[in-house]
């Protein structure tokens, strides 16, 4: 048979399949191997079956072809795989190497020194994520950035990444959990730096302030979803900027925002007219009022979390369904002030 139409073949098999396939014979393997099997190579599923010593393999064998790399939880992945995998795949377009805890700091400044086709990286939940480890990052087209929970990045360090690794024309940011490297000062600079930004996760950064959250929304007004889950010190000044400078906004975490009242989701509400998912979990200090203010200016809501909102009653709760007919989801677990009568309503 002609090479295409083999190659057609070893297209219906798996990639477990085609590594198992190189096993047979010479030419099943330079067929297994072909580039155009692998412009994805995504272990998920099958991380824990699949060796370095395979993965190296791939990566010399496939070169410029792969363009999507998913190693998460790949903890046998050694550094001259990835160094192979970064060297190889000159058209990478996206990394990640979340839960691949053998690599050291080093390691993964390395691989990260030049990548000028890279889109997406995720190195979410790596400790060896650190200062030294980015300090070479050089990715000027990243549309998307996950970094959430390397708690051991300084501030410096992300500042580092965000002002000088990563272009201006960054989408994506997920950097909560960044307890250390999280500030004010970064909030305000990502606000001048990154206008397009979409979608941005703060969580846990519990450094940050009104202050920083207003000159953020300043600037990034085209904010599709936004949380700020935890964010102990924001209140209802800073919800207020939301409301005043991101018209676009669609999804707010707000959970745990315990400084946040009423009239700060007054203000959010007069505003943010597209928001169709709101969290307002353990948010003590909301009352009817607030769900009132949502219901009149938030009549997309779709879905809607209240729990543990125990100065929401049956009021507030009646106007937000009256309010907002598209509601699909509503969570009203331990408000002890609601009653049966919403069952009914519902």
């Amino acid at each position: 048979l002609p090479r295409e139409t083999q190659l057609q073949i070893f297209r219906h098999l798996s990639k477990l399949d085609l590594l198992a396939a190189c096993k047979v014979s010479r030419v099943w393997r330079s067929l297994a191997l072909d580039g155009s099997h692998w412009t994805a190579l995504d272990v998920r599923g099958w991380h824990t079956a699949i060796t370095d010593a395979q993965l190296l393999t791939i990566a010399e064998a496939a070169g410029s072809f792969v363009r999507h790399v998913n190693l998460r939880g790949c903890m046998q992945l050694q550094a001259p795989t990835l160094n192979a995998i970064t060297v190889h795949a000159i058209n990478l377009e996206s990394l990640t190497l979340a839960g691949c805890r053998a690599l050291t700091a080093w390691d993964i400044g390395a691989a990260l020194t030049s990548l000028p086709s890279l889109r997406r990286l995720d190195l979410s939940g790596l400790l060896t994520v650190t200062e030294r480890s980015m300090a070479q990052l050089d990715v000027p087209r990243l549309e998307e950035l996950n970094l959430t929970r390397c708690r051991n990045l300084s501030a410096i360090g992300l500042w580092r990444v965000l002002m000088e690794g990563v272009g201006p024309g960054l989408t994506t940011l997920r950097i909560g959990g960044c307890e250390r490297a999280v500030n004010n000062d970064l909030l305000a600079n990502i606000g001048l730096r990154y206008p397009r930004l979409a979608h941005l996760s703060l969580a846990d950064c519990n450094a940050i302030t009104d202050t920083g959250l207003i000159k953020l929304v300043q600037g990034c007004r085209q904010l599709d979803t936004l949380s700020l889950s935890r964010c102990h010190r924001l209140t209802d000044m800073g919800i207020g900027a939301i409301g005043e400078h991101c018209p676009q906004l669609a999804r707010l975490d707000l959970a745990g925002c315990i400084e946040l009242t009423s009239d700060g989701l007054e203000a959010l509400s007069r505003g943010c007219h597209q928001l169709t998912q709101i969290d307002l979990e353990d948010c003590v200090m909301v009352d009817d009022e607030g769900l009132h203010a949502l219901a009149a200016g938030c009549p997309r809501l779709q879905d809607v979390a209240l729990g543990f909102c125990d100065a929401i009653s049956d009021d507030g709760v009646f106007a937000l369904i009256a309010g907002c007919p598209g509601l699909k989801c509503l969570a009203v677990d331990n408000c002890s002030s609601i009653s049966n009568e919403v069952l009914t309503r519902i």
